[in-house]
């Protein structure tokens, strides 16, 4: 490898005093374009290395020099949750509305991957909010589109939420046991300080994929057993406690702590981003024609299981009934996504269960033969019942004179269907 390949390698794994002694060497390109990774130096120091970027900064590196991708070292940053590193190159004169070439701004990106300090950082540089990536979706569309991903970036790291909704489930629980025994035996007194750090988390990624292989057999037995139609293998049913606060850095990210920053980040562009609104469509910026899909917030938190943030949405006045192109309402959505928690929801804020799209399909038949679907999307007729039930001295409850049913019978037997008909026959 070359002098300014090794130099690039040395800011990449956080090699402070090696990066420090190429510099003072003299002969190092700061603004360098590696051959292999097609980025600069500032890069990928800017991914979690402040240290680094303080020196390539005081270097005189081009703060906003560009990546293969256009990206500048504030999107690298802003992704990875560095808001650290954010406010240094903002101080060093970073364009905080920089954009790559997808059109993604450094906001939108903070957005997407759920850094709300970042947020707050690039608010405060006065950056664009209003801006539109080349989807024609703005920070506000881009949060509602966060999860749920194969891996999102926390801390600086790439973690996991493969897990996000399985914070009861054996496999989670198992795997959470291993990670704190691991931590709690290695996090002793006597190995601080003594660079057993490397080993504790050695021990962690190993108890964590013993864990893992552990559940895998378990249950390729248990499908073995089930299909012999012999006992499974016995599994002990005592809770595990759930994970602490204090556990390893990499843990699975939190569903509920997920979801709560969402909202966070949500009331913070609301309150603090004139112009931005609950219902923008996301559609191209320079046609003014409508988008792909057309979706407003709402319809983008429903689409990817957002329960919290549609309802911070609906909250600040979202538009329950808006469509898309295709005259899909938010609430068509959460039936196709068979979102029974969302469908309750919406309607419990008026969506409307009979809005027809384009082609006629209403929430209901898009329900299928889910039988508690259909249920929570059929209409409620009210019982109404004024000045109580008329009845003759000769009719009584439910009788049948030859072979009819009496009127007060047949009144009792429609309020027992759920429903009741006026005289011309039409449902109320």
């Amino acid at each position: 490898a070359t002098k300014q390949e090794a130099f690039w390698e040395c800011c990449s794994y956080g090699r402070e005093w090696k990066v420090r002694q190429l510099l003072e060497s003299g002969g190092i390109d700061v603004n360098w374009v590696s051959h292999v990774h097609q980025s600069c130096p500032i890069h990928v120091a800017s991914q979690g290395k402040p240290e680094i970027v303080r020196l390539l900064l005081s270097a005189g590196c081009q703060v906003d020099a560009r990546d293969s991708k256009q990206h500048t070292a504030l999107h690298h940053s802003a992704m990875t949750g560095q808001d650290e590193i954010v406010q240094m190159l903002l101080k060093a004169g970073a364009d905080p509305s920089a954009v790559d070439e997808r059109g993604w701004s450094a906001l939108i990106m903070a957005c997407y991957f759920c850094q709300p300090a970042v947020v707050r950082c690039l608010l405060d540089a006065r950056c664009d909010f209003l801006h539109r990536n080349n989807d024609g979706r703005n920070c506000l569309h881009e949060l509602c589109r966060a999860a749920p991903k194969s891996q999102i970036c926390q801390n600086g790291k790439r973690v996991s939420t493969a897990c996000l909704d399985q914070a009861n489930s054996p496999v989670y629980a198992a795997v959470m046991a291993e990670l704190q025994a691991a931590a709690a035996a290695s996090g002793n007194g006597d190995s601080a300080g003594n660079g057993d750090g490397e080993d504790a988390l050695a021990a962690v990624a190993a108890a964590a994929a013993a864990a893992a292989a552990r559940n895998q057999q378990q249950q390729k037995q248990s499908a073995v057993d089930a299909e012999g139609d012999t006992a499974t293998h016995s599994v002990s049913s005592a809770p595990i406690a759930p994970p602490t606060s204090n556990g390893p850095a990499a843990l699975p990210l939190d569903r509920s702590r997920f979801d709560r920053t969402l909202v966070d980040i949500a009331e913070c562009l609301l309150s603090r981003c004139p112009g931005l609104s609950v219902d923008d469509r996301s559609q191209p910026p320079r046609s003014g024609a409508r988008g792909e899909a057309d979706f407003t917030p709402l319809m983008f938190a429903i689409y990817h299981g957002h329960l919290p943030l549609a309802k911070c949405l609906l909250d600040h006045g979202a538009d329950v009934g808006a469509a898309d192109m295709s005259g899909w309402t938010a609430l068509h959505w959460a039936v196709n996504r068979e979102a029974k928690a969302a469908v309750e929801l919406l309607i419990s804020y008026g969506a409307n269960p009979e809005r027809k799209s384009m082609r006629g399909e209403t929430p209901l038949d898009l329900a299928g033969e889910d039988p508690e679907m259909r249920q929570m999307l059929a209409p409620a007729y009210p019982e109404i019942v004024t000045n109580g039930y008329v009845t003759t001295d000769d009719e009584g409850d439910g009788e049948s004179v030859d072979g009819f049913e009496t009127r007060q019978g047949h009144q009792h037997q429609q309020l027992a269907n759920g429903f009741t008909h006026a005289n011309n026959g039409r449902d109320i």
